[in-house]
């Protein structure tokens, strides 16, 4: 291609240079609550999740949390008044049917 004059300043080489070499998009990291929305949305298992992640990084993106940041994402979600051991759970049993701030 040759350079000629253009009234709006594209030039050939400018033309050439968009359609060979798309414009670079900036990756941005994923926040662990968004992985924790994604594997929940998708019904993904921690094996999956892991696999899309370490493709992803394997093919340069590095966008995904870790396993383990999506875990404690998740256990900030779980209400302060729940118990949660390895083999079992205790939730608080209310026998009424009014919210705490009711019964103010």
């Amino acid at each position: 291609m040759r350079k000629i004059g253009s009234k709006t300043g594209l030039t050939a080489a400018k033309a050439r240079a968009a359609i060979v070499k798309p414009p670079e998009k900036e990756m941005t990291k994923i926040a662990p609550e968004e992985g924790l929305a994604f594997l929940l949305n998708n019904n993904f298992s921690r094996g999956q999740y892991k696999a899309v992640r370490a493709k992803s990084k394997g093919d340069g993106a590095d966008i995904w949390p870790s396993y383990l940041s999506v875990q404690n994402a998740k256990l900030e979600c779980r209400p302060t008044e729940i118990s949660v051991e390895d083999h079992f759970v205790v939730v608080p049993y209310r026998t009424s049917l009014t919210t705490p701030q009711e019964e103010l």
